[in-house]
């Protein structure tokens, strides 16, 4: 009998002990089922979109008159159209004179023309050449192509010269409305300045090279 009543004590503890566990266990939170994903979500950055190449303007957009005669010239290995109240002159091999059936009662010796010159030159084969060439104050601008020429536009505080290049050959075309001391008091007061450097820009407009 008092071995039974030692024994009672020691079930009693380890029950209360089961009990203590079972209650530590039901104390223990429950893990969450969602995962969370650590890894950061990628991004993409945009494909730039390439800047389309422009296409170099063409000098050819003068519109010519259906009256206009043509003019050719096989040294010179180009032709161009004019109106017929205009006098062209081939000079020699490499140049063309344009003149212009003026006359002045005050000035009988001032004339308004264009000419039109071929070089071989080798500081007019290019862009930086014709820069170079050309004085100080003067700026080089490339205006286009023309007949697959490169037309460049070199202009100072009064004029414009323009020259039409392949690498091979220079054409130069200018005008002297603005180089003649003794036209620019009258022409530039009238309407014939406004006239014939219309003319003169549909010429070199015109001009196509062969």
């Amino acid at each position: 009998m008092k071995k039974l009543l030692f024994a009672f004590p020691i079930v009693t503890l380890l029950a209360a002990g089961c009990n203590s566990s079972q209650q530590a266990t039901n104390q223990i939170p429950a893990q969450s089922s969602v995962s969370q994903n650590t890894n950061p979500t990628p991004t993409h950055s945009p494909i730039p979109t390439p800047t389309p190449t422009p296409t170099p303007a063409t000098t050819q957009n003068q519109a010519v008159p259906a009256n206009w005669a043509t003019y050719t010239s096989s040294d010179l290995g180009l032709s161009f159209k004019y109106p017929t109240d205009l006098k062209v002159y081939q000079q020699d091999a490499n140049d063309i004179l344009i003149q212009a059936n003026y006359q002045n009662s005050q000035h009988p010796l001032a004339t308004i023309e264009m000419s039109i010159k071929k070089t071989n030159s080798p500081q007019l084969l290019t862009e930086v050449g014709i820069s170079g060439v050309n004085p100080s104050g003067t700026t080089t601008t490339v205006i286009g192509t023309q007949s697959n020429y490169q037309a460049l536009k070199v202009t100072n505080q009064y004029h414009s010269r323009y020259y039409f290049l392949d690498g091979k050959v220079t054409f130069i075309v200018d005008d002297n409305l603005d180089e003649d001391v003794s036209l620019q008091t009258f022409t530039q007061q009238s309407d014939i300045y406004q006239t014939y450097t219309a003319e003169f820009d549909t010429i070199r407009s015109s001009i196509i090279f062969n």
